[in-house]
């Protein structure tokens, strides 16, 4: 029997175990806004925010693309053992993808946190609406083991700073009744 696997909420599980987090404008874009799942052990599930424009415009994703130059492709990522060997060094403004929608618009998503990159998502490259669809789940774009000494929590935005700041952007007013999960760099 095939499940829909948009039918299972990950809510709850991600509300139990993860801390929201946000970073707001990220690459000096407006809206351009991520939010990076914490969890306890220092691994950060990073996504788009639920404000961010690709989900709250509805826009179609064209192309999701991992390659930031000739030379360095974030899917080609080969680590291994406990140290996460041979994984790729990331600081806060390391780019992880660029995403191109139907209308021309184009989104660079980044880090946001300094560790090593254990996994881009490549089902996005396949099917990249998962990023608007599913954000919090499968849409997410990276999973980062970040620095043990880095102190996540306290360079990005909770939710409620997150939201403010999202009011107090004259381009984009939050909308009454919008559920958001928002991170942000201070």
């Amino acid at each position: 029997m095939d499940e829909d696997i948009h039918s299972f909420s990950h809510e709850p599980y991600i509300e139990r175990y993860y801390q929201r987090r946000y970073s707001a404008d990220v690459g000096g874009q407006v809206g351009n806004d991520h939010c990076i799942l914490y969890h306890s052990n220092k691994v950060c599930v990073v996504t788009i925010s639920r404000l961010h424009p690709i989900v709250t415009e509805k826009k179609e994703i064209s192309k999701v693309d991992f390659k930031i130059t000739e030379k360095l492709n974030r899917t080609i990522n080969s680590i291994s053992g406990k140290k996460k060997k041979g994984a790729q060094k990331l600081n806060g403004k390391s780019p992880i993808c660029k995403v191109d929608c139907s209308d021309g618009t184009s989104y660079n998503l980044y880090a946001c946190v300094r560790g090593l990159l254990i996994e881009a998502n490549e089902r996005l490259l396949e099917t990249p609406q998962l990023l608007q669809q599913c954000p919090n789940a499968e849409g997410y774009f990276c999973i980062i083991m970040a620095k043990l000494n880095e102190d996540v929590l306290g360079t990005l935005m909770t939710e409620e700073a997150y939201l403010e700041f999202v009011k107090s952007r004259p381009s984009q007013p939050v909308q009454e009744g919008t559920n958001a999960t928002p991170t942000a760099e201070t």
